[in-house]
This record gives C-alpha cells, structure tokens and sequence, in this order.
C-alpha cells in the first residue's frame, strides 16, 4: 500500500461566492473530495494548485469498491464536469469548471496517484483571498454521511461570527443540493433533512444549531423562511484525521493490488498500441497489407522503449537500401514477415546510383536515366561496327 502523507492540521478555505455554489448535481463523494482539495492547497500560494492523491486516498474517498480502471474514469469524468460561476454586475454571469484536468501516473516511487489542476478561471475563488471567506478544520466534513449533512455544515458555518442566518427554504435547498419540487410539505423536510442534519452536526462537528419558522407565512400557513441559531459545539466526537478516515474506508488491500495491475497492465498495451499505430505509419504505403497478422506479430515482441527504437531505426534504413528502393520496391517484404524475422536487424546498405538524372527522366519502375551518357554510348557503339564492316 502505498504511503500516505501525514499533516496534523488539514484546514479548508472557502470563498463564500464559492459556497454559494448550488451542487445539485453533485454526490457527497464530489463534495469531499472537494473539501479535501480546499485543505491540501495553500490559499496564499497559487503554484500548489495541482493536488497529488495517492490511488488509495482517491478510492477511499469516493468510495470506489475496486480500482478498476472505468469506476476510476466515472469518478475522475464526474469531477471534471462539476460547473461554477460568479455573477456579473450588469445582471449576468461567468459559468466554469471547478476543474480543469486530472491524471493517473506513478509517482517516482512507483505508485499510482490522481492529480488534479484547477480551471485557470477557478482560481480567483481559491486563492489570495482578500476577504468573504471562512475557514474550517476539515475532520468537521469527514464524519458527516449525506450530502444535506456536508452543505448545511458549511452554509451554517459561513455565519458562525454573526450567529445567525435567515434562508428562504426554497433558497436553503438550492444550497443544499435539493430540488424544489423535493419535500414540498414542510413536516417531511423538518424530519428528513433539517432534523437529520442537526443531530449529525452536534455529533460529529465544532458547531450545533437550532431553529425555528421567521417571517410571513404564505397560504395555508405555509412556512417559507428559517431562522438558524448558530453556536460553538464542544460535545462532538474525537477529531477525524485525514489518514484514519482512509484507512477506514479502504476495504481489503490485497484485493485492490490486483486492479491496479490490470491497470498498468492497460496502460502498457495503450502505450504497445500507439508504439503499433507508428511503426505502421512509416512503413512504405503500398506494402501495407494483413494489418491484423502484423499485429499478432507486434503483441509477441516483449516491446519496451529501447526495441521500439531499434524496431524504427531498422525501418528507417531498410527505406533507403537499394533492394527496397529498387524496381518500384517489389521486394519489400510484407509488414508481418518482417516483424516474424526481425529484419530490423538486417545490415542495411544505402542504394548506389551509376548515374544522375532528373525526375522526368525516371521510368516506371524507379530507373534514373543520364540521356547524354546513353548517347554516347550509342555513337561508340555504331563507329565500333562500321569500322568493323570496313576491315570486312
């Protein structure tokens, strides 16, 4: 298993533009990772913006039940397409991705690890941030199980100094992920999710909350508005750290090896396949025939960086030796031949020409013919027989 980096205090600075970001779309996982992104970046520094996860902080925080490799493109394809905006001051908007790119590579080690670069239009609500922003100890997010729990800490938490915050229960779920048309009778939303979340947050964070209906009512009594009370909280359980929180959530190790096996494993025959696509690209056009036999061929080579050099070196000079280059290249052999009999390492000879002519001059089957020279050779031809028939 790979090592995880250990820090004792893991913080996340929240812009709150950005926290007023509606995540409808996204799982609690996202939102996790997301915080978890916030709390390994240095908000003051904007060169830590690419984020290193090792596999096995990535699986456990999305929760991915086996590193295969399509639940680790579903997972990355899922963080990539999360959307962010700011509002404009002329009434309109700026919509951009939270993320920019993600990769999967070794480390010098030899591990696999995700990496993740912010969108360059991100990064204003990332870094050096002047003002309107808060901050939290991350192990408050890591214990909270839904995604109602996470949002409605950090909604909460952005009011922490003032103690309060009044919210339109249509806006509340907007920044809760909800959709409207969820919980329309108030006692289901009371029990569901305001209850739910207040137990979780006295349990598991540094802040609790109560509250109660505030303002007009609208037909029928209906309540529209909440007014949350918000206070320090010191009866929660023990802190989580980052790194007990993903040992915790990794299921079986040995299991996992042999997934990321398969995953080097597809990693080399994408890189063997590329290396294929090359080769058969330079290979002379009209000889290239039984692609699929050829093939075969090239998955038999125990194929590694320095033979593919010396497989193209060996293509290269076989183009310019004579027998290839001569007679239109009737005798270059098929793709798969050569291969077979590892020709690349044939001593190759680059071809003689008797005599320099033009391009118009060249006859159908690649001949380059010095007309002068031939027609000399025809008069001494000619004089060699008349001086012949004289002596007759």
């Amino acid at each position: 298993m790979a090592k995880m980096s250990i820090q004792k205090d893991f913080f996340v600075t929240k812009s709150n533009t950005l926290n007023e970001f509606r995540p409808r779309e996204m799982t609690l996982q996202e939102l996790r990772f997301f915080t978890i992104y916030l709390s390994k970046i240095d908000p003051r520094n904007e060169s830590t913006r690419v984020v290193r996860f090792s596999l096995f902080e990535f699986q456990a925080v999305m929760e991915l039940g086996r590193l295969d490799v399509q639940q680790i493109r579903n997972a990355v394809d899922g963080l990539l397409t999360k959307v962010t905006g700011i509002p404009l001051e002329d009434g309109g908007f700026v919509r951009f991705q939270l993320f920019k790119e993600c990769r999967l590579l070794k480390n010098g080690e030899g591990d696999w690890c995700i990496e993740i670069d912010a969108h360059d239009r991100a990064l204003p609500l990332f870094f050096d941030l002047k003002s309107h922003y808060f901050k939290y100890d991350l192990w408050n997010s890591l214990r909270l199980r839904s995604k109602n729990q996470l949002r409605m800490y950090e909604v909460l938490k952005q009011f922490e100094k003032p103690g309060r915050r009044v919210l339109q229960i249509s806006e509340l779920k907007g920044l809760l992920g909800i959709n409207e048309s969820d919980y329309t009778r108030f006692n289901d939303f009371k029990r569901d999710v305001l209850d739910v979340c207040q137990k979780a947050l006295a349990e598991n964070t540094d802040i609790s909350f109560i509250y109660e209906p505030y303002g007009k009512k609208g037909r029928g009594g209906k309540i529209l508005e909440l007014k949350f009370i918000i206070e320090k909280n010191r009866d929660y359980q023990d802190p989580l750290v980052l790194e007990r929180f993903i040992g915790a959530n990794l299921d079986d190790v040995n299991e996992n090896v042999v997934y990321l096996d398969k995953i080097e494993t597809e990693a080399k025959n994408n890189e063997k396949m590329l290396n294929f696509d090359i080769f058969w690209g330079e290979y002379p056009e009209h000889r290239r025939v039984a692609k699929k036999t050829a093939l075969k061929e090239w998955d038999k080579l125990p194929l590694c960086a320095e033979l593919f050099n010396e497989i193209m070196n060996g293509l290269k000079k076989a183009k310019k030796c004579q027998q290839w280059a001569s007679d239109g290249g009737v005798y270059i052999p098929e793709p798969a031949n050569w291969l077979r009999q590892e020709r690349w390492k044939d001593a190759y000879e680059e071809p003689i020409q008797n005599f320099k002519g033009n391009n118009k001059n060249q006859n159908f089957k690649g001949r380059n013919w010095n007309h002068d020279e031939l027609a000399k050779l025809e008069k001494l031809r000619i004089d060699k027989r008349v001086e012949d028939d004289f002596k007759k």
